[in-house]
């Protein structure tokens, strides 16, 4: 019987926050997207929460074994030594897709932004339905700038999974980010919509519609990401700066 690499938990999606704080409403992401593998989630902000067990790897005994000590190594956050064991296994095992995703979620980690979205590519090229490749690549395209790249790579992800809150969101932060404020109003509705509790969406939901002048209409989506997250920094900014528009009490 071969090897089976065991399964893992990692927030596979990664998600953004809307910055409000910018001159003339600027749109960024908070922080860089932080992949991961086996170490913990990032924060709240940066990668999503989103946790899905990663289906086994090949059946190549020499890559499984690379594979689960990468998994150790990731888990210790020695990321720079998991993306070498991992490096290793794509030698042994070329065409495994979970390990060419670990790869590049790792290199994500450590801002090897290049090799992280070349390795989502040949995700993709060997599991052209690989949604969290998908989005991940989208978030480093966006990460760079590439905006047309970054809207191709979310709206693929929608394409195949149109209930992935994460990638509405993101699409979301591409539009803001393009000034088509009213389209990103709805992809941030529609994100809250498919995740109720996901308090990046509901402060990028109520950030577009500040940008729009909408004061009054931004006020319920901060206070939805409080009553979610009590003390959100982004929240509570975002609801200090709307009152103080409106020319009530901070």
């Amino acid at each position: 019987m071969p090897l089976h690499r065991p399964t893992q938990r990692a927030p596979r999606f990664s998600s953004l926050l809307l910055a409000a704080s910018v001159v003339a409403f600027g749109c960024k992401p908070a922080e860089t997207p932080q992949p991961g593998g086996s170490a913990p989630a990032a924060s709240a902000h940066g990668a999503g929460g989103d946790l899905a067990a990663l289906p086994t790897a090949g059946a190549n005994d020499a890559a499984v074994a690379l594979a689960e000590e990468a998994d150790r190594l990731a888990g210790e956050g020695r990321f720079a030594e998991a993306v070498e064991k991992l490096k290793l296994a794509t030698v042994a095992d070329p065409g495994d897709e979970e390990t060419l995703f670990n790869l590049a979620f790792y290199e994500s980690r450590l801002g090897r932004t290049n090799d992280a979205i070349g390795h989502y590519q040949a995700v993709i090229a060997v599991s052209p339905k690989y949604v969290e490749a998908h989005n991940n690549l989208g978030n480093l395209h966006l990460k760079r700038n590439d905006l047309a790249q970054a809207r191709s790579s979310f709206s693929e992800a929608i394409r195949l999974n149109a209930k992935q809150p994460s990638a509405h969101n993101n699409l979301g932060i591409v539009n803001a980010r393009e000034g088509r404020l009213a389209e990103a109003i709805q992809q941030f509705e529609q994100a809250t919509r498919l995740k109720p509790d996901y308090t990046e969406a509901w402060v990028n939901l109520g950030n577009a519609l500040v940008g729009q002048g909408r004061l009054n209409e931004a006020i319920p989506p901060f206070e939805m990401a409080l009553q979610i997250q009590p003390g959100l920094p982004t929240a509570v900014e975002g609801l200090r700066r709307v009152r103080l528009r409106l020319g009530g009490t901070p």
